[in-house]
């Protein structure tokens, strides 16, 4: 079968067209930008939701952010009341301007512990996100599952998982309800 696509040799075309989404990126598309105030799409709800709106008038539907810092290389922690209150405040600034129109994905690069992840979870279930991903360290698929079974929102994680079996160990917990797999590193085709 040398010679034909990938998708003929899985068995055929599923979708005429596939769902994207954007980052919340700054309108310059340096990750730097920011006014006089030291506002920028990270910190500022109104410029976050300006953002996302710009993003939807592209033509997005979803768009993806990830306010709840601070970030850490170490284990999960609790994060601080004031990181929950403005992700509450970022989330519910987006919905409102770009209504139905997009769905919101809320990323923590797997930076809480459970109970912390859950406290956040609370604040954010009202605005809907389509997603909430790696809540907790993606390498504890038991810890995940807890959050799971914990919020309404859908639990996604993946980037950072490399084999079908660290796979496995997400669907056996049910961990998650999404998997994204990074194709570059999880092993491709026969993975």
């Amino acid at each position: 079968e040398a010679g034909k696509p990938v998708y003929k040799l899985l068995g055929g075309q599923v979708h005429e067209t596939l769902r994207s989404y954007t980052y919340l990126y700054p309108h310059s598309g340096s990750v730097h930008s920011e006014d006089a105030r030291g506002r920028n799409v990270y910190n500022d709800p109104d410029m976050a939701a300006a953002c996302a709106l710009e993003y939807v008038e592209q033509g997005f539907n979803a768009v993806k952010l990830d306010p709840a810092g601070p970030y850490t290389a170490y284990d999960g922690h609790q994060p601080r009341l004031i990181d929950i209150d403005l992700s509450a405040r970022m989330i519910k600034a987006i919905r409102e301007a770009v209504g139905t129109r997009a769905d919101i994905l809320f990323g923590t690069h797997g930076q809480f512990t459970a109970s912390g992840a859950l406290r956040l979870a609370r604040a954010i279930e009202p605005y809907d996100p389509l997603w909430f991903e790696e809540p907790v360290p993606p390498d504890m698929p038991e810890v995940m599952a807890q959050v799971a079974r914990g919020t309404s929102i859908p639990i996604a994680t993946g980037e950072r998982l490399t084999t079908k079996f660290e796979f496995a160990r997400v669907i056996e917990n049910r961990a998650a309800t999404i998997l994204q797999p990074d194709l570059g590193r999880s092993g491709g085709i026969l993975e």
